[in-house]
């Protein structure tokens, strides 16, 4: 059985990209294969400022221009990327802190169904003690986000990143002080009765122990808490 031939001669594989640019102008490759080589895919947008008319001496010389370009082509690429990676870090950080600061705002004024108890918080709590609190509470993460949404086009400045990681390992102490130390080692037993009062018509998935049940809002601000810190310790790595 004969072996299939293509009608057209094969070009030699110098005449392939991006060798072809530089031997198309040494007469060793047609020069409308380099042509196309020379123009590429528009995404690519990769050029060797070459003029019309080149000439070289030596094929070294233009091996070596031809890596230059390729190298800072590749520098230009994954530098866009890094920085587009920084900025969805960033964008999720914002929108994590924006749920703090509504959660911290609102919770105890604004009724949101069987995910709070209005009522009964504020019938457990002097209304001067819930308007301070909820200041004092939302203080630090309503700075951060103020100055997370002014940085927002731009990579945070350090001092920014280390105060955002101030202010939620703080929050975060103060949530296993106030939740889960209770819930799992018994801390202070004695906030289990008014948990009850406060949030016990409240949505809750977990199961008691120790008298004490997180509701289901309580759950999800210290997920949302914990994401924060994960991804602003993955900030320096974006």
């Amino acid at each position: 059985m004969g072996q299939y031939r293509p009608s057209t001669p094969a070009l030699p594989s110098v005449c392939f990209a991006p060798e072809a640019v530089i031997r198309s102008r040494l007469g060793r490759c047609p020069r409308a294969v380099a042509a196309d080589v020379r123009s590429g895919p528009p995404s690519a947008n990769f050029n060797l400022n070459l003029p019309e008319h080149f000439e070289i001496g030596s094929i070294d010389q233009g091996v070596i221009e031809l890596t230059s370009g390729f190298l800072a082509h590749l520098s230009a690429l994954y530098g866009g990327g890094a920085r587009m990676s920084r900025l969805s870090v960033q964008t999720a950080l914002l929108l994590l802190q924006s749920f703090h600061v509504f959660f911290l705002l609102f919770h105890d004024w604004l009724p949101m169904g069987r995910l709070n108890d209005v009522r009964a918080m504020q019938a457990a709590h002097p209304r001067r003690l819930l308007i301070v609190g909820t200041l004092v509470s939302s203080l630090l993460p309503s700075i951060g986000l103020l100055g997370s949404f002014r940085n927002r086009d731009e990579a945070w400045p350090v001092w920014l990143t280390a105060y955002l990681a101030f202010t939620y390992v703080f929050l975060f102490v103060g949530e296993i002080e106030a939740w889960w130390a209770g819930y799992f080692f018994g801390y202070r037993i004695d906030r289990a009765i008014s948990y009850r009062d406060m949030y016990g018509k409240t949505v809750a998935f977990l199961p008691e122990r120790n008298g004490i049940r997180p509701n289901a809002l309580h759950v999800t601000l210290h997920t949302a808490t914990v994401a924060t810190l994960v991804l602003l310790a993955l900030w320096p790595l974006a």
